[in-house]
């Protein structure tokens, strides 16, 4: 492993889960035991971050706290924001990765650069970057070293992990906060591709994902948060009326199968009316947006 010229500074950030935090540290600090990390405390309980300040106390090890939690993307904008004061080049993480490598003798050109994702327990391709196809609002993450986009598809980078230097960073938006979690990295990949900026992989950086292991339990994330940016970004990124009416149709059959799923079979009214919850009010940001176009911008970072 040659990193002797190229050092990125490491930001993590973590929202409890006190666990998985402590777990990534450590796998950072195995691999690159010179590396200036920024913790960042996206409104984490203060007795779990009293625990991991007693825990890790090194001058290589930054705890920046923010005493609310804004979300993925609120959170990301503001610690690449405190650790680009002092980096070129930053490695951020969630807290349920594990770094396992980095074998790049020098930096990459300036972009927005996906890792090599693999499962932690089977040790299978997660993610190397992923595909957006905005016509049937579906994901989908690529898990080979060549990959072919199917036609009318973006990449994009998954907001697990991600390598990016400073100006492509401070000379964008940010995530935007409007969104919160969930389909942000989405929405910033193809914002980057619009300004001809490198969006890409870097398959020479490695880790692991704990998928699931963070937010997947709670409904107001996976279904609430996930429906409603699904629409959002889906919408914005159609780029003809052919698109916008299949995208309300595969909406509508979603909708048929949930409620012979929610309410028919299980008799789960609540898990529906969530997602009914999530449609109305992307539809009401679709609005917004399209009478206030400036608000389809990204980040603010400024308020942060």
């Amino acid at each position: 492993m040659n990193t002797e010229t190229f050092k990125p500074g490491i930001v993590i950030l973590s929202y409890n889960h006190l666990e998985h935090t402590r777990n990534c540290l450590i796998s950072v600090r195995q691999q690159l035991p010179d590396a200036m990390i920024y913790l960042i405390h996206n409104g984490t309980d203060k007795k779990q971050v009293s625990q991991l300040k007693n825990t890790f106390e090194e001058k290589q090890l930054q705890h920046l706290i923010m005493e609310k939690n804004l979300g993925f993307s609120g959170g990301a904008n503001w610690g690449l924001k405190q650790a680009f004061i002092n980096e070129k080049w930053v490695l951020f993480l969630t807290n349920d990765t594990l770094f396992e490598g980095l074998n790049l003798s020098q930096a990459p050109p300036p972009g927005f650069y996906a890792p090599q994702i693999l499962l932690n327990k089977s040790r299978k391709m997660d993610s190397l970057g992923g595909e957006f196809n905005p016509k049937n609002g579906k994901l989908q993450h690529l898990r080979t070293k060549s990959y072919q986009l199917s036609p009318g598809s973006y990449f994009y980078v998954p907001g697990t992990a991600f390598l990016i230097d400073k100006e492509t960073f401070l000379n964008s938006k940010g995530f935007d906060i409007h969104l919160g979690t969930y389909w942000e990295d989405v929405d910033y990949s193809l914002e980057l591709q619009k300004k001809n900026i490198t969006v890409s992989t870097i398959p020479e950086i490695l880790l692991s994902h704990k998928v699931g292991k963070t937010c997947h339990k709670d409904p107001h994330y996976t279904t609430y948060l996930f429906h409603r940016n699904r629409l959002v970004i889906s919408w914005k990124y159609c780029n003809s009326l052919y698109q916008r009416s299949f995208l309300i149709l595969v909406i509508f059959i979603d909708f048929a199968k949930r409620f012979w799923r929610d309410v028919i079979k299980n008799q789960k009214w609540s898990s529906l009316s969530l997602y009914i919850q999530a449609l109305f009010e992307g539809a009401k940001m679709i609005v917004r947006n399209t009478q206030h176009p400036q608000n389809m911008s990204q980040g603010q970072m400024n308020q942060l």
